[in-house]
């Protein structure tokens, strides 16, 4: 398979769990920076990513977009269950420190966003899809209220009201 410049990426490791000897080394001398000194290195990564997508063309750009999904999805294979719920619960806490100082305007607009998407999703899927999503839903709803406290139950109804 291609990289984004049309190139054959260098081969895998065997051995996902042996450290790299120069990632070790990089790790090291990062460790020894200054919080300014990494920043700026942080910036000047932001600065090339920027600079490197406005460049690329819409297939380098779907490439590059492929190539990363692949890459995600094996990580997410190789997790452990414990590493799978870590990797959960920090998605989860820096949701909501991003909700908790996103703006109103932001809100509205990502709240739309999503509508729209959900839309775009619902409106491909196909009628065996459809009662898939529907019999999941029902079942996490079930799952959900089966283990809600009488006050949770008692909080939720009155805020439907």
């Amino acid at each position: 398979m291609l990289d984004l410049r049309g190139t054959v990426p260098p081969k895998k490791r065997a051995s996902l769990s042996r450290v790299d000897q120069r990632a070790k080394r990089m790790r090291k001398l990062r460790a020894a920076k200054t919080a300014e000194q990494r920043d700026a290195r942080l910036e000047g990564n932001r600065l090339r990513n920027t600079e490197s997508r406005a460049a690329e063309t819409s297939e380098q750009r779907s490439l590059r977009l492929e190539l990363t999904r692949l890459r995600m999805a094996e990580l997410r294979a190789a997790e452990t269950p414990g590493q799978h719920d870590a990797r959960l619960e920090d998605n989860r806490l820096r949701m909501v420190e991003s909700r908790a100082t996103e703006t109103p305007e932001h809100r509205d607009s990502r709240l739309e966003e999503q509508r729209q998407k959900t839309a775009e999703s619902r409106a491909t899927e196909t009628p065996g899809q459809r009662d898939a999503r529907l019999a999941d839903n029902r079942l996490r709803m079930s799952e959900s209220r089966a283990a809600e406290t009488s006050e949770h139950r008692d909080s939720r109804l009155n805020e439907q009201r």
